[in-house]
């Protein structure tokens, strides 16, 4: 097809949507590709920040494209982020979570606040490392034993290695984890408190320097708190993929994201 031309992922876009009938506006092509509002593919299409491996499959599935087409689009979004198809592999590791989905019955590994952290701190070190190394480096009040058993939890649940010496480290084809949304689930209330609690206890343990806790009352529609929740949640993918490191830098630390939103009154 003619716009296996181009060596722009925006042109190829632009070419590819006037071939379907009618060509859907900013506003409905978010709406087919399942964003709340239009201001991500907004501005993507216009050139103000890059296309997301997210956006870029997508769209990929709402072109319904073929397997060569697939092929040059996934390589002209890759060297519009800078990427090659050599570098792409390891690139965006945060990103690959969004494809493996664990169900909540095993979801009990990661109850503590500090499980996910260890987890991203084996693969910010680079190396495996035993529980004492471990807790050295968690900010909070944790015990050594109870590390000891969040890392025992953490290999038998599949999310972390175990090798001699009683060193951890994290899996080779390493993917994070994603669970279903709006599904009640003891264990994952439980890791959300968690969360909570640790954010609490960061008021007052963490410099103001290091941390941004903050919030804001509104009044909302009650028919409209799903597409809150879809914007909220594209929002909090924005950041994590505007700010998550791909690869391991000297002055990185792990950090924690968490977006809360409720009903105050009845």
């Amino acid at each position: 097809m003619e716009f296996l031309e181009f060596s722009d992922p925006r042109q190829f876009v632009e070419i590819a949507l006037k071939k379907t009938q009618p060509k859907p506006s900013i506003r409905k092509l978010a709406k087919n590709l399942g964003f709340a509002s239009d201001r991500t593919i907004g501005m993507v299409l216009k050139g103000q920040r890059a296309m997301s491996q997210d956006v870029e499959a997508r769209i990929s599935k709402f072109l319904k494209l073929n397997v060569k087409e697939q092929l040059h689009f996934h390589t002209l979004a890759l060297r519009a982020r800078g990427l090659t198809t050599e570098t792409s592999a390891k690139a965006n590791r945060h990103h690959k979570a969004s494809n493996k989905k664990i169900a909540t019955e095993d979801l009990h590994p990661l109850v503590p606040w500090f499980s996910l952290a260890i987890v991203d701190l084996l693969w910010l070190k680079g190396k495996p490392l035993n529980s004492k190394e471990i807790r050295s480096q968690l900010r909070g009040d944790v015990a050594l034993a109870d590390v000891e058993s969040a890392l025992e939890n953490l290999v038998s649940g599949g999310f972390l290695a175990k090798e001699s010496g009683l060193h951890y480290r994290t899996l080779r084809d390493e993917e994070y984890v994603q669970t279903s949304s709006d599904i009640p689930s003891k264990t994952i209330r439980g890791i959300h408190q968690n969360q909570l609690e640790r954010a609490a206890q960061a008021l007052d343990s963490e410099s103001v320097l290091d941390r941004e806790i903050t919030s804001k009352t509104l009044v909302v529609s009650k028919s409209k708190v799903e597409s809150i929740k879809r914007l909220l949640r594209e929002k909090l993918e924005e950041i994590a993929e505007e700010v998550a490191l791909n690869e391991p830098q000297e002055d990185a630390a792990v950090a924690q994201l968490n977006l809360q939103f409720y009903l105050q009154t009845k």
